[in-house]
């Protein structure tokens, strides 16, 4: 969810290879709504059933969240708006944040999450096992004239003060 001065957008992620519902399609629900086609997380994982009225839906766990957002950032997300978000999440679960970012194919994603959870100290960051996840080779710019973090390997202003 991401909202400026005149509307809000939400982003329904799917599979790539995935077709959305006819009905969806032809509704009215586009008009707010981004489609977000990508495979880098598994398709499965960090979901959980959510049921209103006769339907029944797949939405993100807090942790599969985080890290669709994060996988928005910085063109069409907020790297500001991803840490503030990531400051309130005192519950993550370590077990699932340990599945879902073994599984990441996304560098970028895993590189700004750890540093991000790392600089706000949460307790469950120590839980994770960090030498499980690829985190690639070589440097990531995620912001132009940032400045480099060597621990991962990303340039990036300083979220805490933007």
């Amino acid at each position: 969810l991401q909202s400026d001065e005149n509307s809000i957008v939400e982003y329904v992620y799917k599979p790539s290879q995935e077709r959305l519902p006819a009905w969806f399609n032809e509704s009215n629900l586009q008009r707010n709504i981004e489609i977000v086609s990508t495979s880098f997380l598994s398709g499965g994982l960090g979901l959980e059933s959510w049921k209103h009225r006769d339907f029944t839906y797949p939405i993100a766990t807090a942790e599969r969240a985080i890290l669709e957002y994060l996988f928005l950032c910085p063109e069409r997300g907020s790297l500001k708006v991803a840490y503030q978000m990531l400051e309130m999440m005192v519950g993550l679960r370590p077990d699932s944040l340990q599945t879902l970012l073994e599984h990441c194919s996304s560098v970028k994603v895993k590189r700004l999450f750890l540093y991000m959870a790392e600089k706000l100290g949460h307790a469950w960051f120590d839980h994770l096992d960090v030498t499980r996840f690829d985190l690639g080779q070589g440097k990531r710019v995620i912001e132009p004239n940032g400045v480099y973090d060597s621990k991962y390997g990303i340039s990036l202003r300083d979220v805490e003060n933007v």
